[in-house]
């Protein structure tokens, strides 16, 4: 039932196709067969491969036909159930052709082309030769995260700097306000060109305080609550951990977060690494390079070693 559910306008093509020639073929043969005795079987084979040009050949013999002749009659019912069934056909196919055309554009693709328009009508755009997915660049070649940007409502690019768009319980990525965003990096696009925001996140990765992001370089936090955005791009191999609120840099090879989370100050401390993946101060004080952990939905830190 499936199958004649989803192919039901071909099989019905089919059909109506094949009857339609065979209608015709025999109103062929019938005409052929009134006009003359000895050449019915010539006709009907020439019906089968020359439809068109046989039909006019017979058409223009039509003089010699008896008008009262039965098979002459049969024919014109054949030739009659023929074109309806022609009409049928044509109608069948200008459906399909739409409904192509309607598949075609429900279709979604990502072209590495895609222009994104920023609310002050500013142009950016992916540069895949250099960047790959990093970065986003305008006009002027200043580069935005891309995993910071986002389209709103209005399909205008929307830049979340302060990494406030986090991922609620159904999968969208939303702001305080509740606002929904679909992230530039799942932007496609439909066959009138359209952007494509339909987007739900299954597994999003998850910061200290159990807070969902469709990125997994999320925030990490100092004890004072300072919020801090790791960067890295493609080829480089530590990044760099960058405070929100006052632009101290962390050098990502040098960053360490504590049993709690916390990332650690970025003042000279001797620290020792063990058999383990963590790391001693003179305390015995257990930290963890901070590129080598997450965190679990409730917060718990969880060491990937990846550093």
């Amino acid at each position: 039932m499936e199958f004649l559910k989803e192919n039901w306008y071909l099989l019905l093509t089919t059909f109506v196709a094949v009857a339609c020639r065979w209608f015709y073929v025999f109103a062929i043969y019938a005409n052929s067969k009134a006009l003359s005795k000895n050449r019915p079987a010539l006709y009907f084979v020439l019906a089968l491969f020359f439809p068109v040009i046989t039909g006019f050949v017979l058409l223009f013999q039509q003089k010699k036909v008896d008008k009262n002749n039965d098979d002459y009659r049969r024919s014109l019912r054949y030739f009659v159930v023929a074109a309806c069934l022609f009409a049928v056909l044509c109608g069948l196919t200008a459906y399909g052709a739409a409904r192509r055309l309607d598949e075609d554009k429900e279709e979604t693709y990502f072209d590495e082309n895609i222009t994104f328009y920023d609310a002050e009508h500013n142009a950016y755009q992916f540069d895949f030769e250099n960047k790959g997915f990093d970065y986003l660049f305008d006009e002027e070649a200043q580069p935005l995260d891309a995993d910071l940007c986002y389209l709103d409502s209005n399909n205008l690019l929307y830049f979340d700097g302060d990494m406030n768009i986090t991922v609620d319980s159904e999968g969208h990525c939303v702001d305080g306000q509740g606002n929904v965003y679909c992230p530039v990096r799942y932007v496609q696009l439909d066959g009138n060109g359209d952007y494509v925001t339909e987007f739900v996140d299954q597994k999003p990765y998850y910061d200290r305080e159990g807070k969902a992001y469709v990125y997994s370089n999320v925030p990490f936090y100092n004890n004072a609550g300072d919020k801090y955005y790791f960067s890295i791009a493609s080829g480089e191999t530590s990044g760099v951990f960058t405070n929100l609120t006052t632009g101290e840099e962390i050098d990502g090879s040098n960053a360490f977060v504590d049993e709690n989370g916390y990332l650690l100050a970025p003042e000279p401390v001797t620290l020792t690494k063990t058999a383990h993946g963590q790391w001693l101060d003179a305390d015995e004080n257990v930290y963890y390079s901070a590129t080598a952990v997450q965190w679990t939905e409730d917060g718990t830190l969880t060491y990937i070693g990846l550093e």
